[in-house]
Parts: structure tokens; C-alpha cells; sequence
């Protein structure tokens, strides 16, 4: 939200905000996941490493975006669901969908010209 309201208003204390907050790191284990190790979390962090990639001009943001897409994508189950029960978050023993990250992965696909990143095909 604060590299959108940048975009839009060019003032540098929403870069400064983005700059305290992203000095604590980004917290991503070996395996690509964020430590809440939810989904639905996962998702919400996803779409601003987007943000922040594209808007602030760092590719270093698809880095964790990529892991974390990789690593989603082997929580999936035959039906398309997410395998929800290592949440550390609310939504433990919520379902959640593979649709939701579509257009993460849809996203990322073609920004990288990934033939495994797109699940499915768009017709």
C-alpha cells in the first residue's frame, strides 16, 4: 500500500516507511515459507513483494514471491485445496484454494516466461 500511495504522490516519506519497516528483513525459511506458514497470509505478502517489485523498480522482491510460489504449489492437494494445518494463524483449519494464487502465479509466469509457474491454462 505504501509503494501504491508513492506511486501516486511521490512523497518520500512513504519510501522512508517502506525503508524502516523492510529493514527488519523479510523472513522466509529455506523452504519458501513466511513464518506464520499460512496460505491465506502467504497470498497477502505475495501481492505486496508484486508491489514493491514493480512499483519501486527492486526485483529483489520476486525473489521471496518465487519461493513462496514454489513451495505453495506442493501444499496443494488432487482437488486444488491448500494444505492448511502448519498455520500458526487463525485460519489452522480454514480451506483455502490453489485459485486464490492464480494470479500470483499467472503473474509471475509471464513476467518470467515460466511455463511451470501457470497451473492451469487460460483459454
Amino acid at each position: 500500500m505504501l509503494a501504491q500511495l508513492y506511486a501516486i504522490f511521490k512523497d518520500r516519506r512513504y519510501l522512508d516507511r517502506i525503508d524502516e519497516w523492510l529493514a527488519e528483513g523479510i523472513f522466509i525459511n529455506e523452504d519458501g515459507q513466511f513464518p506464520e506458514r499460512s496460505r491465506n497470509y502467504s497470498a497477502v505478502e505475495n501481492r505486496a513483494f508484486i508491489h514493491l517489485g514493480d512499483i519501486l523498480n527492486l526485483p529483489e522482491f520476486f525473489d521471496p514471491l518465487r519461493k513462496n510460489l514454489n513451495a505453495t504449489f506442493y501444499y496443494m492437494e488432487q482437488n486444488g485445496d491448500l494444505v492448511p494445518l502448519d498455520s500458526r494463524r487463525q485460519d489452522k483449519y480454514a480451506p483455502i484454494t490453489i485459485t486464490r494464487f492464480y494470479h500470483l502465479y499467472r503473474y509471475m509466469a509471464i513476467r518470467e516466461d515460466n511455463g511451470f509457474l501457470p497451473l492451469w491454462p487460460i483459454r
